[in-house]
């Protein structure tokens, strides 16, 4: 009978703790979003392979439309004879994309036909140089997206994958039978990403440089598929070459000798064994190779565009491509611009925008030369950080754009010229070993300043600075060797920047995983790490930040739950640990002096005098914001304002979150 009771109470305090979330969520208003339209329609292009044609009479040119797709519309092949001019569409609807990578060529087969990878999907892309014929070879057993990061045929004819990045797989595929074999991952287990940065395929064996955190010379036996692994553990390897000519290039650190030592090994019968470079006999004369011009080949908002070629001894000639589809692309995050108008910053490499309230008109000044993730206005230029290799570049709204703009008449300057723009500042991650920029600050000092984190062949993360009057380049990275970059604010005035972290595990386990996340404080006048704070104990992120004065602001992670903390610096204690509902990414001061954030689809603030939160209403699909005066705009694949945001009044509070 307790029993039954007690069931029922718990039902009933279940049905009211649900009727009270909705009651309190029906009284959070819904904001009025104002649609400002879509400022970049274009679709992605990946592949560019150039095939020659049987017995080296002519070429053809194949690429592709919509890779990695985020929607339904099929992936757009287009194959052009460049001898005839002529252009050939083909839909396809495997999912993910014709894949062109670092080391992921194609391979000119033994039967005298093409083969490619795909990325996503696993299988390989078939393309007879003869009549120009595509058809997808699907390898179904794979179920994880990945991509085929090389290709290489052995000497019996058999094409050899290694994808990357969640799983490391050698996948074997037989033109004769148009079978696969999977081979499987390949060296010991350890968390992604993990790469076949390269392949060499001999006799009997496979040998993969596998893994990158930490690498691994694996052979496998193309027979029974069996692993062993030859070295573990150098810091960088590559290998090369089939049959009886495969060798692996391993880099191996020394505290008693710099530079790295360098050691080549000769790949035979599964072994590796220690040998001296040998000249070899010169390589014969590639045949010359027609010349591209791709920076036309992104579609027009007609789904128009123009592939230029200049083919061996002749001049340049173009073909049109025609019927490609467009959609909207996202932009990640936004600037306000010195003269009122709003720059965004394109996913990936597409193209940035310019938004200008006072005429309501959309220009795009031009496409992307990194990832762009995060930027600062100082100077009237805009320094806008990114991937690959924590990039910097420095770019003037009032001179037209000149990256990718090179025609068969007109050669745009290198971005490292003074007459590129953008310009180049620095590549961060050859100091730091870092790749993504996450957070940016302008110090006191008149530098810029970036929360840089590291992937692949390194982890943690690393503070970086750069400073536009002598255009010098410096970084730190020892301290945030396993402190991942969460956050990043300018407090004192610019007197400090602070690195907001989340602690990460080192693969290699040279440096021991920190129990919790911490505040670095940065003295801008002497580039040193003053303090190291916790501002709660036991966070596994300190979340992203911002500072009004001495007070960190920041949103942070603890046991699955968030919280919103305010850490004073002059005091050197915590003032406010209060729960949050959710997590944030981003805390941005109004022109209201108040601190805003999206708490999953509610835009609150923070008085930071009082300390109060209010609920200000909700907005479907979030995103990055800025303001421009009292308005904000919401970034994503439309560009959305709410205007007089900081005259609104709050909604009532829900649960006290």
């Amino acid at each position: 009978m307790g029993l039954r009771v007690n069931a029922v109470w718990l039902v009933l305090g279940l049905f009211l703790a649900a009727a009270a979330r909705t009651t309190g969520e029906a009284e959070i208003r819904a904001l009025n979003v104002e649609d400002l339209g879509v400022p970049v329609s274009t679709m992605r292009r990946m592949g560019d392979f150039l095939v020659p044609k049987p017995g080296q009479k002519g070429w053809w040119f194949i690429t592709s439309y919509n890779p990695v797709r985020r929607n339904t519309l099929p992936i757009q092949i287009y194959i052009v004879d460049l001898d005839a001019r002529k252009v050939k569409m083909v839909k396809s609807n495997p999912s993910g994309a014709l894949c062109y990578s670092l080391n992921s060529k194609g391979v000119m087969a033994g039967d005298g036909r093409f083969y490619m990878g795909h990325y996503a999907k696993t299988g390989v892309w078939r393309f007879d140089p003869g009549d120009g014929s595509l058809e997808f070879i699907d390898f179904p057993d794979i179920k994880d997206r990945v991509l085929p990061f090389c290709m290489q045929e052995a000497e019996d004819g058999k094409i050899y994958m290694g994808t990357a990045s969640a799983k490391a797989y050698v996948i074997e595929y037989d033109p004769k039978s148009n079978q696969f074999r999977d081979f499987g991952v390949q060296g010991p287990k350890h968390p992604s990403p993990r790469y076949i940065y390269s392949m060499a395929v001999g006799k009997k064996y496979v040998y993969s440089a596998a893994g990158k955190n930490p690498w691994y010379l694996v052979a496998t036996d193309r027979e029974t598929m069996e692993q062993k692994v030859l070295i573990s553990d150098p810091d960088y390897l590559e290998v090369s070459g089939r049959g009886g000519n495969c060798t692996a290039r391993v880099s191996l650190k020394s505290r008693s000798q710099k530079p790295a030592i360098r050691k080549l090994f000769r790949l035979r019968d599964g072994l590796a064994s220690e040998t001296q470079p040998s000249k070899g006999k010169p390589r014969p004369k590639a045949a010359p190779r027609p010349e591209l011009l791709l920076t036309l080949a992104r579609p027009n908002s007609e789904g128009k565009a123009q592939i230029w070629f200049r083919m061996p001894g002749k001049d340049w000639s173009y073909v049109d491509l025609e019927g490609i589809q467009t959609t909207p692309w996202k932009s990640l995050s936004l600037k306000a611009l010195p003269d009122g108008r709003l720059l965004g910053a394109p996913r990936g490499y597409e193209d940035f925008f310019i938004y200008d309230p006072a005429k309501n008109e959309f220009s795009i000044p031009g496409k992307a030369p990194l990832s762009a993730y995060t930027m600062q206005c100082l100077g009237g230029k805009v320094y806008i950080a990114g991937y690959p290799g924590t990039y910097m570049v420095e770019y003037d709204p009032a001179v037209p754009w000149t990256f990718f703009t090179t025609t068969p008449k007109h050669k745009e300057p290198p971005l490292s010229s003074v007459d590129s723009n953008p310009r180049e500042c620095h590549r961060f991650g050859n100091l730091v070993q870092t790749h993504h920029a996450r957070a940016s600050a302008i110090g006191a000092d008149g530098c810029i300043y970036v929360g840089a984190h590291a992937e692949r062949l390194h982890v943690g993360g690393g503070l970086v600075w750069w400073n536009p009057k002598d255009r010098k380049p410096a970084g730190l990275r020892k301290p945030f060797l396993v402190q991942d970059c969460a956050g990043l604010t300018a407090a004192r005035d610019g007197k400090l920047i602070v690195y907001s972290s989340t602690p990460v595990t080192d693969p290699r386990a040279k440096s021991a995983t920190p129990k919790e996340a911490k505040l670095f404080v940065f003295d801008v006048a002497t580039k040193k790490v003053t303090d190291v704070i916790v501002p709660v104990p036991g966070l596994q992120s300190c979340g992203p930040v911002t500072a009004i004065g001495d007070r960190i602001l920041g949103v942070g992670r603890k046991a699955g739950s968030h919280l919103f903390y305010v850490f004073d610096l002059s005091e050197m204690k915590i003032i406010l640990n209060r729960p949050l509902s959710s997590g944030t990414s981003s805390l941005k001061i109004g022109p209201d002096g108040r601190i805003y954030f999206l708490a999953e689809n509610i835009l609150k603030r923070l008085d930071p005098t009082t300390l109060a939160f209010e609920s200000i209403g909700s907005i479907e699909k979030g995103g990055e914001f800025e303001f421009l005066e009292q308005d904000l705009y919401l970034a994503g694949y439309h560009l959305r304002r709410i205007r007089n945001v900081t005259t609104l009044g709050a909604s009532k509070e829900v649960d006290g979150r």
